[in-house]
């Protein structure tokens, strides 16, 4: 993998991409995330974690504030996230009910954002589509070694390390 690129749409002017999980039948299920640089975790929604692959780090919940409140959220490891036909391999996220009037089911934060270097292009004349570009800061031959069996989500690339 060199660069990732897929295509967003600006709704509400926030960039939605489209994403994919390893669901718990070795098949991958789609979903649209909200690209949140405001977020610093990557968040999932409970209702469609129940059929990805993953596995939660503790069962002691941490308290989260983004759409509709405040939430109690479990920590968890996604077994792998898609983005542009690009394997990301696990990535640690939180587990929250979201909302019922938020339009997403996963929050696409920066633990994930902050390992690339970003470039949108779009035509800003009633024109909501375009593309992003995603440019690793690192070497992309790291994700191929990782394994939720052998995540270490205090040292892997897009772990999170103050869970307690």
């Amino acid at each position: 993998m060199s660069v990732i690129k897929t295509q967003f749409e600006l709704v509400s002017n926030v960039p939605e991409i489209p994403v994919e999980f390893r669901s718990i039948d070795d098949k991958y299920k789609k979903a649209f995330t909200l690209f949140d640089t405001g977020a610093s975790m990557t968040a999932i929604s409970k209702d469609i974690v129940m059929s990805i692959d993953h596995i939660i780090i503790k069962e002691q919940s941490t308290e989260v504030s983004g759409f509709g409140g405040k939430k109690q959220a479990d920590y968890a490891i996604l077994a792998d996230l898609v983005i542009g036909g690009e394997h990301l391999g696990p990535v640690t996220t939180l587990v929250a009910e979201f909302s019922d009037d938020t339009r997403y089911d996963v929050i696409l934060g920066m633990n994930i954002i902050k390992n690339f270097n970003i470039d949108m292009a779009y035509n800003s004349d009633f024109v909501n589509n375009g593309i992003i570009t995603l440019y690793p800061r690192f070497d992309t031959l790291e994700l191929n070694e990782q394994s939720i069996e052998n995540y270490d989500h205090k040292e892997s690339r897009f772990g999170i390390w103050d869970i307690l």
